[in-house]
């Protein structure tokens, strides 16, 4: 029998499920997880309550029980539901009579922001933006009232071309594309046992406008600076398809074009998604857990798919069958342009600050 793993309630092993599934992905800022079983003799009591999934010595999840439901069907039975440590960011708004709210920053890095927004909210916050991190920078960001913590960093990672997501240890995780270093092939050779591919065009348009407000310089005074409008055409949809969207807050021309193209390659990217379900929790590579954001090498021939893609969602479950991982994945395109984005914003932010820093006083 394949390792199991184990179910920590407040630091206590609870031996007491029979099933049990952990998912998370690219852009869930909380992973999930659910597991049931009879119902159990000395169920811990009391209110929301930290839970655990160990594989051996490897975290698959941490955070916090948020339902737990009893029944009887014949016979009686649980259920509980879980989300990552984040869950209070996600669910809990911004207190400005909290002297730990920043309501406004001058000049900082996403990370440095997003670490402040959650502060408060006691969430860890880490990121893998390497040296680009000191580079991705707001010259201002304010806090909205009525926000929670995740609406505002959510806010600052779009504006920079960051992902947001939950780590294994149910941190807020910033990073860019393809940084999990798991290589290990896809295919029927490695574990593969069921797999399907799906091409859909619906959430495509054949022409994308994005819309923004600027403020008047010198160069560019008035109503010329406010009206500015970025366009990006999809040849492969009918031109009767429009989506139409505005970027929030202060704008550039730039900002607007980036974000029309930016949508236009996402949304091609993305219709094209790969189901595979494979034995075991971990690749073949270094025993290395599966995990959102690593770069496969797919070889399935029975779908004409032999290439890389990331992979964009996991689902790892344990059950009378055993360990089993259920993949999604997406062409790397569909976050790559987010990434040129992101070190876009950043060699624009820095000769911005370096013009303004050459300006006499």
């Amino acid at each position: 029998m394949p390792d199991r793993p184990t179910i920590l309630i407040e630091g206590e092993e609870f031996p007491g499920w029979e099933r049990l599934e952990v998912h998370h992905a690219l852009e869930a800022a909380a992973g999930l997880l659910t597991f049931s079983g009879p119902d159990p003799e000395g169920w811990p009591e009391g209110g929301a309550q930290r839970v655990e999934v160990l594989l051996g010595e490897d975290r698959v999840f941490r955070g916090w029980i948020d339902q737990v439901d009893f029944g009887v069907d014949g016979t009686r039975s649980f259920s509980v539901r879980c989300r990552s440590l984040t869950a209070d960011l996600i669910d809990s708004h911004m207190d400005f009579g909290d002297p730990l709210v920043p309501a406004e920053m001058f000049d900082q890095d996403v990370f440095t922001i997003a670490a402040r927004c959650a502060a408060p909210f006691g969430v860890p916050v880490t990121h893998q933006l390497g040296t680009l991190r000191t580079q991705l920078r707001l010259s201002r960001f304010a806090v909205q009232p009525g926000e929670t913590g995740f609406d505002a960093i959510e806010r600052a990672c779009r504006r920079t071309g960051v992902i947001l997501t939950a780590d294994y240890d149910g941190r807020l995780l910033l990073t860019l594309p393809g940084q999990d270093p798991n290589r290990s092939v896809l295919s029927t050779i490695t574990g593969v046992t069921n797999s399907q591919l799906s091409v859909n065009h619906r959430e495509r348009f054949g022409r994308y406008v994005v819309q923004g407000q600027g403020v008047g310089t010198d160069e560019e005074p008035g109503e010329v600076a406010f009206a500015l409008t970025g366009v990006a055409v999809d040849l492969g949809v009918r031109v009767s398809r429009k989506s139409v969207q505005m970027v929030e807050g202060v704008a550039s021309f730039s900002d607007c074009e980036r974000r029309a193209q930016w949508e236009a390659s996402l949304r091609l990217a993305r219709s094209r998604r790969l189901q595979a379900s494979v034995i075991g929790w971990r690749g073949h590579i270094r025993d290395q857990l599966w995990r959102p954001n690593a770069v496969l090498p797919v070889e399935l021939p029975d779908l004409r798919v032999s290439e890389e893609m990331l992979l964009e969602s996991v689902q790892l479950s344990f059950g009378s069958a055993g360990p089993i991982a259920q993949l999604g994945l997406v062409p790397p395109d569909s976050y790559s342009l987010q990434a040129q984005i992101a070190k876009s914003e950043a060699e624009s932010e820095l000769v911005a600050n370096l013009e303004e820093a050459e300006v006499p006083e």
